[in-house]
Order: structure tokens, then C-alpha cells, then sequence
């Protein structure tokens, strides 16, 4: 059976299973080493009207799990294994992105140039755009692990104007517990489309 037929047939989110058929829809794979068994996809949808977007895991044996916006999903995922640093950076930032809420704006930032701001116009507004630059560049560090197995991985991103730090320890079974904050609030970020 292919992921479409799986997803249409499976899941429990009506406007999925009503949209993955689609012509508009598109499946991405995400490519992650440690999950076995599993594919992770991106699924968007474009749509008439406002484009939606999916992350959802299908097992080999059928099962599905939609995954945006319900961090507590990622547990349904097994068979997982973590070998290295490397794979648990990479599992730890797609489940970061898979699981987040994607009536939010969101970027992953590995390095504080990546900010995106929006254009400034006038003296004041260039200013705080620099200012944001600057209090970012200040805080954000790429992402990096450490560890040997659990891993600690420290990941940033931007949800919704905030600066977050997402502090998330790796199992080598996959198992992953994570601690978000938000360390700087308010920045002029574009609005999300």
C-alpha cells in the first residue's frame, strides 16, 4: 500500500485523510537514520483557499501517527535506534519540527544570521530589527550535542516572535524527553502565513 492510501485510510484527522489524495498534496520525506521501520513525511497541501501542512509518521505495518502539533505522539514511534551524536541531533530536530504547532510561525535557527526579521522602514524600525539581531546573536548558538548516549541536544527556534530553547535529551531507544523556554520575546518576525 502506498503512504497515500495508508494516510487516507488510516488516519483520525478528517481534513488529511479528505486532502492526501489531492493532486495539490505533496509527500516530502524527512529523512531520519534512527527511525526504523518508519517514514516520517511532510505533508502539504496547497489547496484553494489556505495552503495546510502535516507531519506524519507511517510505520511499515500500516500504523500512522500524525504528529503536528502533538509532541506527546512522538512515543508511538517505536523501534527507534540512536547510534550516535549525529543521530540524535538529527532525530531531536526533526522531532522539534514534526511535532510542533503549525498554526504557529516557526524556524529552526543554526546560527543567529539565519533570523529572519521583517524589512524595516524608518529609523525606529531599523533599530529594533538591529536590536533584535543583536539580544539573538547574543543568546543562539547553533545546535549541538553532547553526551554519549542518552545525548543532550540544544536546539533554538523562533515560534511566533519568541526566541525558544528547546533542551531535549535522546535515548539511544529513541525515547526523547524534552524542556522548552522561551528566552526572548516580542521579535519582529513576519507574520506567519
Amino acid at each position: 500500500m502506498t503512504d497515500i492510501a495508508t494516510i487516507s485510510t488510516t488516519t483520525d484527522e478528517p481534513m488529511l485523510a479528505s486532502v492526501v489524495t489531492d493532486a495539490r498534496t505533496r509527500l516530502r520525506p524527512v529523512p531520519v537514520a534512527a527511525l526504523r521501520g518508519w517514514r516520517l513525511l511532510d505533508v502539504v497541501w496547497r489547496g484553494a483557499s489556505h495552503p495546510a501542512r502535516w507531519f506524519v509518521a507511517v510505520a511499515d505495518d500500516g500504523r500512522v501517527v500524525v504528529l503536528s502539533g502533538h509532541p506527546e505522539r512522538w512515543a508511538q514511534i517505536d523501534g527507534t535506534r540512536v547510534g550516535s551524536a549525529d543521530e540524535a541531533l538529527e532525530l531531536a530536530t526533526a522531532r522539534a519540527d514534526a511535532t510542533r504547532d503549525m498554526a504557529k510561525g516557526w524556524q529552526l535557527l543554526t546560527s543567529a544570521d539565519d533570523l529572519r526579521l521583517r524589512p524595516a522602514t524608518g529609523a525606529d524600525a531599523r533599530q529594533q530589527v538591529d536590536e533584535a539581531r543583536e539580544q539573538v546573536r547574543a543568546l543562539a548558538e547553533p545546535p549541538r550535542v553532547a553526551g554519549d548516549g542518552p545525548w543532550q541536544v540544544r536546539l533554538w527556534s523562533v515560534t511566533d516572535g519568541d526566541l525558544v530553547l528547546h533542551e531535549v535529551t535522546v535515548a539511544p531507544d529513541g525515547a526523547v524527553t524534552e524542556r522548552t523556554g522561551v528566552e526572548l520575546a516580542g521579535l519582529p518576525v513576519p507574520i506567519a502565513r
